[in-house]
């Protein structure tokens, strides 16, 4: 009996070897075979039922190679199915219906676009439907891409079967909610209606929000082999188990669900189908946490924005989630996302009549007037309405007016010379009947725009100012004093040169100044010198300076000349402010005023500064020689500015300095010194800004004068800002001048004794661009040396210290031996610093990333090397990554080529390398970039590919690592620009083979659907084809390339028919 069975199994081997090319060719090859089809898939499955003949894995390869081009592939592909079907059911093979169903499912869009009818597969599903007897969220997935697009009745027949699937509740709510999409889409559709649709409906939906936030306890499918083979019938298919089980953890871990959905909306580029389904069922389902719903929301408005289409679907998903949410944070965020999907111009009616409905409701129409505002600035055609519901004083609460101000005041900014005129009484009626603290928000909001309309010349500042001054100047709330100010900010840029203006400017000059002098708050007085900031110092008198700064003057000898004259107030006859009175004014204002006199004081010395006559700068040396005067340099340089007009705030401020020492010696109690250092401190910060120009000619010894008074005062914190100031006048003053590089130079010593404290050190280095300009080398290179040997263990303030360094090595100016000195200074510093340490190589890492290239060579190229060590490379693969991220070039991943080769020939694991490698392929993901380097790395794979196979075992082995690690980054490059990186770790996609293997086919369907990438796959399709045996007799079993390769043939749609019959040929 048993040598019976033996041959028995052996006839039927034999004849399955030999039916195999004759049903592959007849299925796959032949063209017009329907009338055979039929009768012989109905002997193949008696064969199967009574011969025990296992026809199955060949009908699963026939119907994922049957090519799917026209009717008469389709009707083959669903007559292949239904055999499938029979026979699952025949033998009650669990599995394979499992795997089937889907597959059938997906069908049945296809069956109907080519004329051909469903009865037959709609038996047979809800047949194994019925047979499987729990849930199968693969099939959701699949009921979900089809419900769309199929109509009438089979809609809800669909309904149902997804209504008989999710009654087992033991699925995956977020693959469930991917049905609400599918079906919001159905509802929204102007159709007629359908018996049964709105039942179906209802119950599914029910079902979907009552399953319990869990992971899938439904068969998966993973590991299924006949799903493995049929899952590449359909492109969509292979992305459903991917998307489950990233769903699973969603589900298990909300903080990620979080985390995940912030990336997303972070993205430059269109998120990929794969992304936007799980964040619409995040989105719609009414168990995720209201962060994700928010980041979720956040998501979808920004793909909107970027695909406009999206919006007729987006539209019913937001009023769906409106209707159900019960946060008021959430529904708030999603309120504010209407306006966006108005991009869409069929959209902007449904948006437009959502809002006037929320109108009605009286609580919600400052929310409303705000949205429909938001609204007009996407689609300005919508103005009309938003006019409407401004003038609408039905109910007119505070809140309403708040937001009819706000409303009205941004309307003036963004469109002035549109609508201003129009709208101007609305501010009027505002500023005349809001009024005390109730009205307060209103007011500061309509002078906002009057503001705008005067900045846009719209309407006349004088005129507007006569109109609002009588009821606003004496106003007791400082927030209006503030608006004031900044309005009257506005009268250097609209001047006219005319008498009246002339007057009308100087009764407001003294209205600020009064303001200055007089005004309770803080706010106001701060405004109020902002304001005077933007008048050139010219334009103000002494008279109109606070008491304290316009007492105590001597008038100008020319001016005193008889008894009478010289009885006289400096105040009633000066018409300037002498360079003594801004001193008085530093010295003389409350304490809690310094930080805004020192800003006012830094404008009068850059409206000085860049007045400057250019001949001055040599007046200023003629008048050194002239009095024999050399500076502490060495060089001719005046003492002070005397030789200045008395007009010269800068004479005053270096005469202060000057003065100083004596003045610190009269002072007779600690209060009054430490006033005086505050008073210096000002002074020096103003001398120390940053201006296009330098000073005139100075011998600049006097700071030294300076900074040992303050010394003596032994008050720290004073002290070191004094330090500081003098540490940036001298540097930026030392190219021009010798006694500011004598100055400076001292602190630059590379010894302890030298006296710097860490913020020293920061602030010189923040220097460094100006002390290349003047400074040798050798005073640079050792400085440097020494402050990075002296710091190196001190992690945050090497930080510190390289973040100061680094727009230093871009800067214009600097001479480029110092900037070789910087250069050389960061690249000494790559062997001593540890790459692990992120905190402090992240800032090294930046600074690399600015040198130039001979620099970055030398650090990061291998073929530069005497030996490539993995730690060495390591190092260079970190560096040389991020230039690539940081390079503005729009091919900057051939940066990347030098380390593959290297790192292709390293022994051992590279996983740490491709990671390193795959963070920068995420930044340079746009697509005209991802697709050349793409291609390159192709071609470079298939010369490793070509190189005959050594008898060396050791070359072999080596050449064999080499095509593993770059059909690694193959993968990986292919896994990290469809996006589905963002479900993994990257750590364990770059240590896990398997899991890159099981992301690929998803990848690769993601990538088609950009435009961009599809004649780059149909490149890589022609490669995987020619270099088929190349890679069969060179490559591990690490990556299995035939079903890529026969996805890739599915998606093309345009493949010719001698390309598939190579597919064909090399997948049997």
């Amino acid at each position: 009996m048993s040598v019976n069975r033996t041959y028995v199994h052996r006839v039927r081997s034999s004849c399955m070897s030999h039916l195999q090319p004759l049903i592959l060719h007849t299925f796959c090859l032949m063209e017009e075979i329907l009338p055979v089809t039929q009768p012989l898939l109905s002997l193949i499955v008696d064969s199967h039922r009574q011969a025990d003949v296992d026809f199955v894995p060949l009908l699963l390869k026939v119907v994922t190679l049957i090519k799917g081009s026209s009717k008469d592939h389709f009707e083959r592909k669903i007559l292949v199915m239904s055999a499938l079907a029979e026979i699952s059911l025949a033998d009650n093979s669990t599995r394979l219906q499992e795997a089937l169903l889907p597959c059938l499912i997906m069908t049945i869009p296809l069956a109907l676009k080519n004329g051909l009818g469903t009865r037959t597969l709609e038996r047979y599903i809800n047949t194994v439907a019925s047979r499987l007897g729990h849930g199968c969220d693969v099939t959701i997935c699949a009921l979900a891409e089809a419900l769309p697009l199929t109509s009438g009745q089979l809609q809800v027949n669909l309904l149902k079967l997804g209504a008989t699937l999710l009654s087992h509740k033991d699925g995956n709510p977020l693959i469930g909610a991917r049905l609400l999409s599918s079906l919001l889409q159905v509802l929204s559709a102007p159709c007629t209606s359908i018996p049964g649709l709105t039942t179906a409906s209802a119950a599914l939906v029910s079902l979907i929000q009552a399953t319990p936030s869990q992971t899938s306890t439904n068969t998966q499918l993973a590991g299924n082999a006949h799903w493995e083979i049929l899952c590449c019938t359909y492109p969509s298919l292979v992305s459903y188990i991917p998307a489950l089980e990233f769903s699973d953890r969603l589900v298990r871990d909300p903080q990620q669900a979080s985390e995940w959905l912030a990336r997303l909306a972070s993205t430059t580029n269109l998120i990929s189908t794969f992304h936007y389904t799980i964040v619409t069922s995040v989105f719609l389902y009414q168990g995720s946490t209201t962060q994700s719903v928010q980041e979720a929301t956040k998501v979808i408005e920004r793909e909107v924005m970027k695909k406009k289409s999206l919006s007729f679907e987006v539209f019913p998903m937001v009023l769906y989630r409106l209707g159900r949410e019960p946060d008021p944070t959430t529904r708030l965020t999603i309120l504010y996302t209407l306006p966006s999907l108005a991009v869409n111009k069929l959209c902007v009616a449904l948006v437009l009549k959502t809002l006037l409905a929320l109108w009605a409701s009286g609580s919600l129409r400052p929310l409303v007037l705000r949205l429909v505002y938001d609204l007009w600035t996407v689609e300005p055609r919508t103005y009309s309405y938003l006019s409407q519901l401004i003038c609408d004083k039905s109910i007119n609460t505070n809140e309403i007016q708040i937001a009819r101000a706000y409303v009205v005041a941004n309307i003036c900014k963004a469109k002035p010379s549109q609508h201003g005129e129009e709208l101007l009484p609305m501010l009027s009626r505002c500023l005349n009947e809001c009024k005390g603290e109730d009205g307060l928000a209103q007011t500061l909001i309509a002078l906002d725009g009057l503001y705008e309309l005067c900045f846009n010349k719209v309407i006349d500042l004088r005129t507007t100012w006569r109109v609002i001054a009588p009821k606003f100047v004496r106003d007791k709330r400082p927030e209006v004093a503030v608006k004031l100010c900044n309005l009257l900010s506005l009268i250097p840029a609209l001047h006219v040169p005319s008498a009246e203006f002339e007057k009308f400017t100087e009764n407001n000059l003294h209205l600020l100044w009064n303001w200055v002098a007089n005004h309770p708050s803080l706010e106001a007085v701060e405004a109020a010198y902002k304001a005077l900031e933007k008048f050139n110092f010219e334009s103000f008198i002494l008279k109109m300076l606070p008491k304290y700064a316009k007492e105590g003057h001597q008038l100008p000898a020319s001016m005193a000349v008889t008894p009478c004259e010289k009885a006289r107030k400096a105040e009633d006859v000066l018409n300037y402010v002498p360079s003594l009175g801004w001193i008085k004014l530093i010295r003389g204002c409350p304490e809690s005023h310094l930080r805004f006199v020192e800003n006012f004081t830094k404008s009068l010395v850059a409206q000085e500064v860049a007045a400057l006559p250019k001949g001055i700068y040599m007046t200023a040396v003629q008048e050194a020689k002239r009095r024999g005067s050399t500076g502490s340099g060495g060089q001719p340089e005046p003492p002070s500015y005397s030789f200045f007009k008395d007009t010269s705030p800068l004479k005053g401020l270096i005469n202060f300095l000057i003065e100083f020492p004596e003045a610190m010696k009269l002072c007779d109690n600690p209060e009054s010194k430490t006033r005086l250092l505050q008073c210096v401190v000002v002074v020096l910060e103003a001398l120390g800004q940053f201006l296009p120009r330098p000073y005139p000619a100075l011998d600049w010894a006097l700071l030294i004068k300076v900074l040992s008074t303050a010394q003596g005062i032994c008050h720290a914190d004073w002290t070191a800002k004094i330090r500081h100031s003098i540490f940036r006048i001298s540097a930026k003053q030392c190219n021009k001048s010798f006694s500011a590089a004598a100055i400076i130079s001292p602190w630059l010593v590379p010894a302890p004794t030298n006296g710097l404290t860490r913020q020293d050190e920061i602030v010189l280095f923040q220097l460094l661009e100006h002390l290349g300009r003047g400074l040798p080398p050798t005073v640079l290179q050792p400085f440097l040396a020494y402050i990075f040997t002296l710091r190196l263990t001190d992690t945050l303030h090497m930080k510190a210290l390289l973040e100061a360094l680094k727009p230093n090595l871009t800067a214009d100016f600097i001479f480029d031996t110092n900037r070789n000195v910087l250069s050389n200074a960061v690249e000494n510093l790559n062997d001593r610093i540890d790459p692990t340490d992120t905190v402090l190589y992240t800032a090294y890492k930046a600074c690399v990333a600015d040198l130039s290239q001979k620099h970055i060579e030398r650090l990061t190229s291998p073929s530069l090397w005497w030996e490539v060590t993995d730690e060495r490379l390591y190092r260079a693969a970190v560096l040389r990554c991020h230039v690539a991220e940081q390079d503005p070039a729009e091919l900057a991943l051939p940066w990347l080529n030098d380390l593959i080769d290297s790192a292709a020939s390293l022994p051992g694991d590279r996983s740490h390398l491709l990671k390193v490698m795959s963070n920068t392929l995420v930044v340079r993901c746009q697509v005209k970039e991802s697709t050349v380097w793409f291609l390159q790395l192709l071609g470079r794979l298939r010369d490793h590919l070509k190189k005959s196979p050594s008898d060396n075992l050791v070359a072999a082995h080596e050449q064999q690592q080499k095509i593993t690690f770059y059909l690694d980054l193959l993968v990986m490059s292919l896994v990290v620009w469809s996006g589905l990186w963002a479900t993994n770790a990257m750590e364990v996609l770059t240590e896990k083979p398997t899991l890159r293997d099981r992301l690929l086919l998803p990848s690769l369907v993601t990538l088609s659907s950009q435009p961009a990438w599809t004649k780059t796959l149909n490149q890589l399709l022609n490669w995987l084809v020619s270099c088929h045996k190349l890679m069969r007799d060179n490559v591990s079993s690490r990556y299995d390339l035939s079903s890529p390769t026969l996805l890739l043939a599915t998606l093309n749609p345009n493949l010719t028919q001698l390309m598939w019959n190579k597919v064909i040929a090399l997948l049997v």
